[in-house]
């Protein structure tokens, strides 16, 4: 019994991995609900359960928002997100870290100055349902590394 306990104490500190990719479809739904733009999830995702929940995306795509052509917003190679467990029982995914490698932008602004890397999603109704996004503040660490940044102006 006591070696169930510590066995079971062991895995949740080193964490379960969990392949997901048969809930890519929700999860990059989710994404674009979120975001407001088209999300392409290309690649494997998976999701580590342990003391923090570590969600890992690879192949991430954003789509320009609407009145914007070209390439696409944003790729990532591989997106890592670390989340609090205590959170999620109220519903609300807070992010502890966010770290991401291999990305391109493509930074655009029209002549009319709207641009391309605001996120505005204040009219769009979010579902009932639905789990409120991450917070921001809440973020202890962010890392990008490998990025390219195309900046445009229309």
């Amino acid at each position: 019994m006591l070696t169930g306990f510590f066995a079971l104490l062991l895995c949740l500190w080193v964490g379960i991995p969990l392949d997901v990719n048969a809930h890519r479809g929700w999860v990059g739904r989710w994404l674009s609900e979120q975001l407001g733009r088209v999300v392409h999830l290309e690649g494997a995702v998976a999701l580590e359960v342990g003391i923090h929940l570590r969600l890992v995306v690879h192949g991430l795509r954003i789509q320009q928002p609407q009145g914007f052509i070209g390439s696409d917003f944003a790729r990532v190679g591989e997106l890592q997100i670390r989340l609090d467990l205590l959170p999620l029982w109220h519903r609300q995914l807070r992010a502890e870290s966010l770290s991401a490698s291999d990305v391109e932008l493509t930074l655009i602004q029209a002549d009319s100055g709207q641009a391309n890397w605001i996120f505005d999603s204040a009219n769009e109704t979010p579902a009932i349902d639905t789990l409120e996004p991450p917070s921001a503040s809440a973020l202890t660490r962010i890392s990008i590394s490998n990025t390219f940044v195309l900046n445009d102006c229309v």
